[in-house]
């Protein structure tokens, strides 16, 4: 009963058009954002060029990794309507933690395409699951 509930709520809310934004519940720095409207679903979400095995490869040529290291961590960050990177999540920025290197990483690969909601670039929070295996970071 609870899945036909959740289906038909999805249902009506995908054919209605309408979309999710938020005032941002997490301090971002003016400069960072384009509006105080920060979306978390949007008709064309935030992309980076070549897209996530793209990203993946260009981490993976940056980073090294011990392939003992067996690890899985979120990165989240906002994408601004220019397609600019922020990352919001804690993190050491000067740590040896495979999470602080991947942060730092991503944030140095500015290769973003903005989201898009009616025809209009918008700011967008896009959460980054990574995972460490054998050496290697993959994205989800």
């Amino acid at each position: 009963m609870n899945k036909i509930v959740f289906l038909l709520g999805l249902w009506v809310l995908l054919c209605t058009g309408r979309t999710f934004a938020q005032e941002s519940p997490i301090e971002v720095n003016p400069d960072q954002a384009c509006s105080n409207e920060v979306f978390v679903v949007v008709e064309n979400p935030p992309t980076y060029k070549g897209g996530l095995e793209q990203l993946a490869k260009d981490l993976n040529d940056r980073l090294r990794f011990d392939k003992k290291v067996k690890e899985s961590f979120l990165i989240r960050t906002l994408i601004n309507c220019e397609g600019q990177l922020f990352l919001l999540g804690p993190f050491d920025p000067v740590g040896s933690s495979p999470l602080s290197q991947t942060s730092m990483a991503l944030y140095e690969l500015q290769h973003w395409q903005a989201g898009i909601q009616r025809t209009k670039t918008v700011d967008c929070y896009v959460n980054l699951w990574c995972k460490i295996k054998k050496g290697k970071i993959f994205i989800n």
